[in-house]
């Protein structure tokens, strides 16, 4: 394995995150201002957005007919490094002792999208990965693609933390997916080599009942961003039943962190498919929040758990590879175009190849808690205000606060000028800066600033707007886990 450099990584990773972010917003921008007036932006979806991204990349220099490494033309992103190192569950060479870890794994999926729901089964739809890469791209993948044939109803990955708790990527709901819309499948996964399953037993399949934890904010954290860390991207939903035939994973102690080189498995789904097993090794260890990886990380990978190869407890959440592209054209060889994964021949190399990124388990510990309890207050509201607004709850019971959930169904034109806080007992913590998904309908984030304060008392939602577009709010929570 070929180490980075300190200063190396510190260099790639801001550049990268800056250069994302640029990119990120002028194709957006740019896309959804050739297609609708500034007046519609308001119920855009992130469908739309995708494609909006899509259509800037088809505005990219044309690549030689020739299929060569996404190293070389683009480097930095990719989700192969090396050879593709995706297995079947039941393939020979997982070993028994990673076989049990995948246990506590669940395909994450859309309700919406299922073809049916009888009494013994949950039946998903047949549509291939190559047809689904078909109809976002316009071309399917090539025929050496690995798993090309086999369907693909995900589209993130999950894992037990608690037996009615399952943590995800916090990029997987609200702006992407509402709670009410995700399915949990567990065990889903080939049991023969020649099969193609497209259903789970009826008892394997959850929903989600409410969304209790999530931090999603990129592009906003500048404290972050200045510190080259990564911001803050995983969820934590509760299940509408407890899980009694899956065991939980074994979060690592927060003092124990595994060094460069050591081994990691990732389980999950990646692309939407089948549960598959991921074996590689830390690339850099320095970082507070997050730790890189030589994994091959694709698409429905977000959520994925990742443990340490050899003491097989969650070190870290898989939450980004190439950024959700993990496929380039190529020729198909017979004068047409076809897809195919970029690969980067190595981690470190001159090109950026600089691994792909997993948030470390640190925030989900306070959900494991044996006596946490969780308690709510909610208001459905009619505001229009353009100034500002405030949304009061008051709780009576007894106990001390581990961390507090703040809920909203909102929108706004322009939410880069709104800003959210949350008070209490005298203390005012900004949970909200600036929120990506505001205009998409909802918002949660949490924090465990009033760690330590007391449950009882007001408590009040304050939103500032610091701009004259006008915003609304439907609805308010403020959700509470406390002891």
């Amino acid at each position: 394995m070929i180490r980075v450099s300190e200063k190396a990584d510190n260099t790639a990773q801001l550049c990268y995150i800056l250069r994302a972010y640029m990119d990120i917003q002028v194709c957006v921008m740019s896309s959804l201002a050739n297609l609708m007036s500034t007046n519609q932006l308001v119920g855009v979806s992130l469908a739309t957005v995708a494609l909006g991204a899509m259509s800037c990349a088809t505005e990219l220099p044309e690549r030689s007919g020739e299929a060569s490494s996404w190293s070389t033309a683009y480097p930095g992103k990719a989700d192969i490094y090396g050879e593709d190192s995706r297995r079947e569950l039941n393939d020979p060479s997982v070993s028994e002792e990673h076989r049990a870890l995948s246990d506590s794994v669940a395909m994450v999926f859309q309700t919406p999208t299922l073809i049916d729901v009888t009494e013994d089964s949950v039946i998903f739809s047949t549509k291939h990965m190559s047809d689904k890469q078909q109809a976002v791209s316009g071309h399917p993948l090539c025929e050496s693609e690995a798993f090309a044939k086999q369907i693909s109803p995900g589209y993130c990955s999950a894992f037990l933390i608690t037996p009615q708790l399952i943590a995800t990527a916090g990029h997987c709901v609200n702006g992407h997916t509402r709670c009410e819309q995700m399915g949990f499948a567990f065990g889903y996964a080939l049991e023969r080599p020649d099969e193609v399953p497209n259903s789970v037993p009826r008892d394997q399949f959850y929903r989600c009942e409410s969304l209790v934890g999530r931090v999603y904010n990129p592009f906003e954290e500048q404290d972050a961003i200045d510190a080259q860390e990564y911001w803050y991207d995983w969820a934590v939903i509760k299940l509408d039943r407890p899980v009694t035939d899956h065991k939980p994973v074994v979060l690592t102690p927060k003092d124990e962190r595994l060094a460069r080189s050591e081994g990691v498995v990732m389980i999950g789904h990646p692309s939407g498919l089948p549960m598959k097993v991921t074996e590689g090794s830390v690339v850099v260890d320095s970082k507070e929040r997050y730790f890189n990886t030589n994994l091959d990380i694709y698409k429905g990978n977000s959520g994925s758990v990742v443990f340490g190869a050899e003491d097989g407890r969650a070190h870290g959440i898989a939450i980004r590879g190439s950024g959700g592209n993990s496929f380039e054209l190529v020729s198909d060889g017979a004068g047409g175009q076809c897809n195919q994964s970029k690969v980067c021949e190595a981690v470190g190399s001159a090109r950026g190849c600089f691994g792909n990124h997993v948030l470390r388990v640190d925030p989900l510990r306070v959900f494991t808690r044996e006596d946490l309890k969780l308690i709510e207050r909610h208001a459905v509201v009619s505001n229009d205000d353009s100034t500002g607004s405030r949304h009061s709850f008051t709780f009576d019971e007894e106990g001390t606060v581990d961390v507090a959930t703040v809920h909203l169904n909102a929108g706004a034109r322009d939410s880069r000028g709104l800003r959210v806080l949350l008070h209490h007992d005298g203390q005012s913590v900004e949970v909200m800066t600036h929120p990506k998904d505001l205009p998409y309908g909802r918002w949660t984030a949490s924090t465990e600033a009033f760690a330590g304060s007391s449950v009882e008392g007001e408590w009040v939602i304050e939103v500032i707007n610091e701009t004259e577009e006008r915003y609304y709010v439907e609805w308010a929570q403020v959700m509470l886990g406390h002891h």
